[in-house]
């Protein structure tokens, strides 16, 4: 008969696991939002830096509101950047490059949360924000293969000491 067959039982190497359902309908939902804050960023910057130089030259008093906010935009841009990305990896199944967007996200959404608190101060505005990042951090604990495959180590070892011990 055949050599060695795997028991059926056996699981799936983590990095040839599938992506649930539930976080591509996360991924495509990103991708949309990301897609619309991207054009919505192109309806601000355009006119800003055609007209934005000449306010800057004209009035000299750029003020730290105007600074932070100017700095929350592009930040905003390169989370929308990282999002569009995010979707589509996660719409092609490539969980090591999931988790490694996840995890540029989570600093980018910080310090996008820091800018909001100084632009806004605390309240309301913080709850999307916060719940993104709680968000992301569970995925990228869940997603990496090599995190996944290590917790499946370590349990075996914490198994096989048990059974030593007994």
């Amino acid at each position: 008969m055949s050599a060695h067959k795997a028991p059926a039982h056996a699981p799936a190497p983590a990095e040839s696991r599938k992506i649930s359902v539930l976080l591509k309908v996360y991924g495509v939902y990103c991708l949309v939002t990301a897609a619309a804050v991207l054009a919505l960023i192109a309806l601000i910057a355009v006119p800003l830096i055609q007209y934005g130089a000449d306010l800057y030259r004209e009035r000299h008093d750029v003020t730290l509101t105007m600074t932070l906010a100017a700095a929350q935009l592009v930040v905003m841009l390169v989370a929308s950047v990282g999002y569009v990305a995010f979707g589509v990896l996660v719409l092609k199944d490539r969980r090591r490059h999931v988790a490694q967007i996840a995890y540029a996200l989570l600093a980018v959404g910080i310090v996008n949360l820091v800018l909001e608190i100084m632009l806004n101060g605390f309240g309301d505005n913080l709850i999307y924000d916060g719940v993104r990042l709680v968000v992301l951090l569970v995925i990228s604990a869940t997603i990496d293969p090599t995190l996944v495959s290590e917790r499946q180590l370590q349990r075996k070892l914490r198994d096989m000491e048990t059974e030593e011990a007994a």
